[in-house]
């Protein structure tokens, strides 16, 4: 059983941070991609978590949104925090929720979620943000999930190795992309942006006082 606060923690898209840098060119591109398993794949300080939470706001179809946790190491635990996902976005799956309580493992868990998905009949991501955190066995199972969705429903993942989700089949085929390093970098135009709104930011709260700020 998760805990309410575990459940927010888990399926809340993260709020907006002080001083964040909308990146417009990269959202662009994440609402326009094509292919059904889309990775951000870069070390900490990237923006990856902020670029997907920026994503999950102002997308156009319903965004189901998971903060992974080593909780979810096993794929029935990652599946069951997808559905709960999906409830906060109004997607019952009760053929997830049925596989999961009769002891299904792997690909029939991924199979009962793609039928879940294939009865919403329309338009959906699933945002896995920290995939380093699941392991291998997790991490593959959700590429086996993307390899089953429907046209217009798509996997988007964060985290740092690609190693572990052994994508050099999907994409050969086309149906995985990898946003990596070099996209992902801040510009130099961004980073000075970014530096001067933080600088805003402190020089508003000296002026302002710290009781306002802490």
């Amino acid at each position: 059983m998760i805990s309410t606060n575990r459940q927010e923690l888990l399926t809340g898209v993260p709020r907006p941070i002080p001083a964040e840098l909308t990146r417009m060119a990269l959202l662009k591109r994440l609402g326009a991609g094509e292919a059904r398993l889309i990775v951000l794949a870069a070390p900490t300080g990237y923006g990856k978590t902020t670029l997907l939470a920026q994503y999950a706001r102002v997308a156009a179809q319903p965004c189901a949104w998971i903060s992974l946790s080593a909780d979810e190491s096993e794929p029935k635990n990652l599946l069951l925090a997808t559905a709960l996902a999906l409830n906060v976005v109004g997607i019952d799956a009760p053929r997830s929720v049925a596989a999961a309580a009769h002891g299904a493992t792997g690909e029939a868990l991924a199979r009962a979620l793609a039928a879940d998905l294939t009865q919403h009949a329309g338009a959906l991501d699933l945002i896995f943000d920290g995939f380093e955190r699941i392991g291998a066995v997790s991490s593959r199972w959700l590429t086996l999930v993307a390899d089953l969705l429907v046209s217009g429903q798509r996997v988007l993942l964060s985290g740092f190795d690609l190693t572990e989700l052994r994508l050099a089949r999907s994409l050969a085929r086309g149906t995985a992309v990898v946003i990596g390093v070099e996209t992902l970098r801040f510009s130099h135009e961004e980073a000075a942006t970014y530096l001067h709104s933080r600088s805003l930011m402190r020089l508003g709260a000296a002026t302002v006082g710290p009781s306002v700020w802490d």
